[in-house]
């Protein structure tokens, strides 16, 4: 689990540091799924979109709002 959690933390860095590279990559990866899945699973792949989307804006709000942690530029 290890080797997850430092995965993740790696992708959350890069998200700030690349966010329009980031939503891209969503984006991508929203209508490769989309495709392969013959558009059968569309509903639970935009709510899984969705919440990528939220969790990862999150993070990138406190870091464009300079929110006191992290490299918040000013």
């Amino acid at each position: 689990m290890s080797d997850f959690g430092n995965l993740e933390k790696k992708a959350e860095d890069y998200v700030r540091e690349h966010p329009e590279q980031a939503d891209k990559g969503i984006d991508q990866a929203e209508g490769f799924v989309e495709d392969k899945t013959n558009h059968q699973h569309d509903k639970q792949i935009d709510q899984a979109v969705d919440a990528a989307e939220k969790h990862l804006g999150q993070d990138q709000g406190q870091a464009q709002q300079g929110g006191g942690q992290g490299q918040g530029q000013g």
